[in-house]
């Protein structure tokens, strides 16, 4: 049995692992209501919770504790996150539904949450609830997010340092699955995300993966094409290739077959048997497959074959019952004939250990030195540290690809987005790694052409968020850090200056609230102008500081006339000033309302 506690669902924090969303890597609850207001239908449940009320009967909502009292939803997460949308995110519906939602009146005290409290200690009992509900019970998860969730367990665990059968027989707990059918769902998870990385790096406009049909990937193509490469897993349940280079483009015809041409499906593909028939009718996909083969048996290994330092295992038969116990079988390290080739050698003379990305990296980032990819080991198997001038001695090269340029090392700016393999020498040994440079093709700014810096954010979020009277305070902040980076966007010069305005205006009023200040009428110049005066009398101003904002008036108006006439357009410029003049007040406000009235 579990403890019982009443909530105001505002105290209630989003779970960001759920199995619906965690693979978004959302930043806030807000980026989460949004998504399940376009994808999940809370919308419609938070007005039937809103016209009818919230009824908790037979629904169960469980939140874990942590040890500063905070709660998060492990179970009930649409619930909490439709009330949210009714008392917090109202901003994220329409005008219409807006209004709809303001004539009910409603009144949060009427919809606090009674909710099962989970601690770390019994957080296991909790997630078998969870599991039985939703893998074989009543509110059954999508295929997808039932993998997801056995995902998130398994990588959970395995931070804890299980080995991976430890692991997967502790979820075979909590779950109503047996051991093979987590392990074979987590496995497909990780296939699933390979395809789809190697389609979106052709497709950027591809849509998320869990809005994907991924059942002709998962119950027809895995698989053969598993069989046909001769693929194996590692401990990590990771596929292991032979040539990730054209293992990735595989995986990129595949997608691209199933995702953007909608040529394969299940109707297309309705039997296993139909496989070599697929291959053939699919562009290009036959001709890699042989390519791949080719390689694979003149020794070219791309992903480092009995060097991995993960080991590699197989199973005979995935599908076996589950008193055979999924067990691991390592394979044999065996030495092809000819241990010599042109991608891979291994001097025995050289001086440390030469290993390079198994799997292909994405780099993001301009001017990124490709030294940082690879490692050295020394005879004891010790890395070596990157401040090595050994590190100095590897070369890196990309033939025959006229879109990327490498300057000592280093990935030059002018380099195009695409997917590339990179060959690397040290010593007398050559390897080679695929990358898949995704670079945001943004025009570069200055680094002072921001609104306020990242610590000030932080800094007042962190005064902020402790008291739940002020979110509102904490959205605007949070929103305008999104738009912190100034450009010349006019679009976004409007919406700066909205929250710009509004920042004033909510600090303003909390501040004059706390305090009881006489506000002198219902504009917000005056009100600015009576605690400026109250700030400087309680010295926490000073009459330089206050100085700054002699001309709020005027620079309030012109955050006005960009908000409410299409006529009046203001610079960038302006706006960051009228930001940087209220800096300090924004600050010394927050200071205040963390304080609180009773602290001076």
């Amino acid at each position: 049995m579990f403890d019982t506690i009443v909530l105001n669902p505002l105290e209630i924090n989003l779970d960001f692992n759920n199995p619906r969303f965690s693979m978004f890597d959302f930043n806030t609850e807000e980026e989460i209501v949004k998504y399940l207001v376009q994808f999940e239908q809370i919308k419609e449940l938070a007005f039937q919770i809103g016209e009818n009320g919230y009824n908790t009967i037979g629904e169960r909502v469980i939140v874990l504790k942590n040890e500063k009292d905070q709660y998060t939803v492990l179970e009930g997460n649409r619930r909490i996150a439709s009330l949210k949308l009714l008392f917090q995110y109202q901003y994220l519906l329409k005008s219409s539904e807006r209004k709809r939602i303001e004539q009910l009146k409603l009144d949060i005290e009427n919809f606090k949450v009674s909710c099962d409290i989970v601690t770390g200690d019994i957080k296991d009992e909790a997630l078998f609830k969870i599991s039985a509900k939703h893998v074989e019970g009543i509110k059954t998860w999508s295929s997808i997010d039932k993998k997801v969730f056995y995902y998130n367990l398994y990588s959970q665990y395995r931070e804890t340092g299980l080995s991976s059968d430890e692991t997967l027989n502790k979820i075979k707990i909590i779950t109503p699955e047996g051991k093979v059918a987590v392990r074979n769902a987590i496995r497909q998870l990780k296939f699933l995300t390979s395809v789809y990385d190697a389609t979106k790096s052709h497709v950027s406009s591809l849509k998320r993966l869990t809005q994907l049909d991924t059942d002709v990937l998962v119950s027809r193509v895995f698989s053969p094409l598993k069989q046909e490469l001769d693929l194996e897993f590692n401990d990590n349940l990771e596929i292991v290739s032979k040539n990730e280079v054209i293992y990735f483009e595989i995986l990129a015809i595949l997608g691209k077959a199933v995702w953007v041409d909608k040529k394969l499906n299940t109707r297309v593909f309705a039997k296993k048997n139909q496989w070599k028939d697929v291959v053939e009718k699919i562009p290009d996909l036959a001709e890699k497959i042989k390519e791949y083969k080719e390689c694979n048996n003149k020794g070219v290994l791309h992903s480092e074959g009995a060097q991995s330092k993960t080991p590699v295992t197989t199973e005979d038969n995935d599908n076996k019952e589950e008193t055979d116990r999924g067990t691991h079988r390592p394979l044999e390290n065996k030495e092809p004939e000819n241990t010599v080739n042109n991608t891979v050698t291994q001097n025995k003379e050289t001086k440390y250990k030469f290993f390079v990305p198994r799997e292909s990296v994405t780099i993001n980032k301009i001017n990124h030195n490709l030294t940082e990819e690879v490692t050295l080991f020394d005879e004891n198997d010790n890395e070596v540290p990157r401040q090595s001038s050994e590190y100095n001695r590897i070369s890196f090269s990309c033939t025959h690809q006229n879109n990327i340029v490498l300057d000592n090392n280093v990935i030059n700016p002018i380099s195009e987005n695409g997917i590339y393999t990179i060959n690397a020498e040290y010593d007398t040994v050559k390897k080679s790694f695929p990358i898949f440079l995704n670079v945001a093709m943004s025009t570069p700014r200055q680094e002072y052409q921001v609104l306020f810096n990242n610590k000030w954010y932080n800094e007042s979020l962190a005064k902020l968020s402790s008291n739940h009277e002020y979110f509102k305070i904490c959205e605007v902040i949070k929103k305008l850090q999104s738009f912190n980076v100034l450009s010349a966007d006019i679009g976004e010069h409007i919406i700066i200056a909205f929250l710009l305005r509004n920042l004033i205006e909510y600090s303003t009023k909390a501040y004059s609230d706390l305090l009881n200040l006489k506000q002198p009428q219902d504009k917000l110049s005056p009100l600015v102008s009576a605690v400026k005066n109250h700030l400087v009398t309680t010295t926490r101003f000073s009459k330089t500081e206050a100085k700054a904002l002699n001309n709020h008036d005027m620079d309030i108006e012109l955050l006005n006339g960009l908000i409410h006439d299409y006529g009046t357009s203001v610079s960038i410029t302006n706006i960051q000033s009228i930001g940087q003049k209220f800096k300090r007040y924004f600050s010394v406000i927050f200071d205040k309302l963390y304080e609180g009235v009773n602290n001076g």
